[in-house]
């Protein structure tokens, strides 16, 4: 089939539904906070710029169904030091994604400090959900992680990805590393909070399954609150044998679909007997969707599988696909 053009997610709920109220935008910025990042000790300044070395890299924070994704880069007094996307649900359900930047204003002696300037919205949609925040301080905490309280937001800790990402093991690093934001960082009770809040833990294929022998993390396996249950494969190389053969003995309908993360094409592969646009997933008849890489792209040795109770598989490409973030 040909390739849909679909317009974002935001636009399309707004077509359909009345605009935010302004009370609940204002709810919305209180608690959409972007923040910061994260640091470590103290390095000389370059001719690069000044940021202590420990505070460059991505953080990552989830509170409630909201993600916080943050990347603090080397910078001198003056220039952008920091950009942050959030992601979250609205109290009426609507989704929201802003993004941030920030300049530096003063990097404190002591090493364990940013102070960092007033924020600039960079994208928002909705255009009344997302609202900067004046200056802020960074600072290192003695376990690593780095917090910000803004005067949107309020107090949030930053983990850094490379502390996320070894939180999974030697058998998950590679998912982790791929997806952090959408699994988050492992617990030491086996669970992680993932991408809107959801559960994902290690749960590798068993002896029945067609894709035994790869590394797996479920995500809401269990759910019963009707969120969208996503599992990550990883099969060390790009899959010998198809995804429609792997997943759908061969008889699939593929559709090719863009994403802001991904330089390229997804590839969609669902069964020949689910209609994308009707078929709503249940217990008795599945809508899965089987997502996969370009040729090329380092996560195509990656198949993430899809699905959603109740809902169609277009529903899941536009409401939950088209803004998770696939790095």
């Amino acid at each position: 089939s040909g390739r849909r053009r679909r317009k974002p997610l935001w636009q399309g709920r707004l077509q359909r539904r009345v605009l935010i109220p302004a009370a609940v935008a204002a709810v919305t910025a209180a608690g959409m906070g972007f923040a910061l990042d994260q640091g470590n000790s103290p390095s000389p300044p370059t001719a690069q710029g000044i940021v202590p070395d420990r505070f460059v890299g991505t953080w990552l924070a989830t509170e409630g169904q909201t993600n916080y994704r943050l990347t603090v880069q080397q910078a001198k007094i003056g220039d952008p030091v920091l950009s942050n996307r959030v992601d979250g649900v609205l109290p009426n359900g609507f989704p929201f994604h802003c993004e941030f930047s920030a300049p530096l204003d003063q990097v404190p002696g002591d090493g364990d400090r940013l102070i960092i300037g007033t924020s600039e919205i960079v994208v928002r949609e909705p255009s009344n959900a997302c609202r900067a925040n004046g200056p802020t301080t960074l600072t290192l905490l003695p376990d690593g992680r780095v917090s910000r309280k803004t005067d949107v937001s309020g107090l949030i800790t930053y983990t850094s990805a490379d502390t996320l990402i070894s939180s999974w093991g030697r058998e998950d690093a590679a998912i982790a590393r791929a997806f952090p934001s959408l699994i988050g960082q492992l617990a030491a009770n086996g669970t992680a909070v993932g991408w809107q809040g959801g559960s994902c833990r290690p749960k590798d294929p068993g002896p029945d399954e067609a894709v035994q022998g790869a590394h797996r993390v479920r995500c809401n396996a269990e759910d019963a609150t009707g969120q969208p249950r996503f599992d990550f494969l990883d099969f060390d190389t790009r899959p010998g044998k198809s995804v429609a053969a792997l997943f759908f003995g061969g008889n699939a309908r593929v559709t090719p679909v863009t994403h802001q993360d991904v330089a390229g094409d997804l590839t969609v592969t669902t069964a020949a007997t689910v209609d994308p646009a009707v078929t709503r997933d249940s217990e008795t008849q599945r809508a899965l969707a089987a997502v996969s890489f370009p040729d090329g792209d380092p996560r195509s040795r990656f198949v993430m599988v899809l699905h959603w109770p109740g809902h169609t598989v277009n529903n899941l490409l536009t409401d939950w696909l088209e803004r998770a973030p696939l790095k």
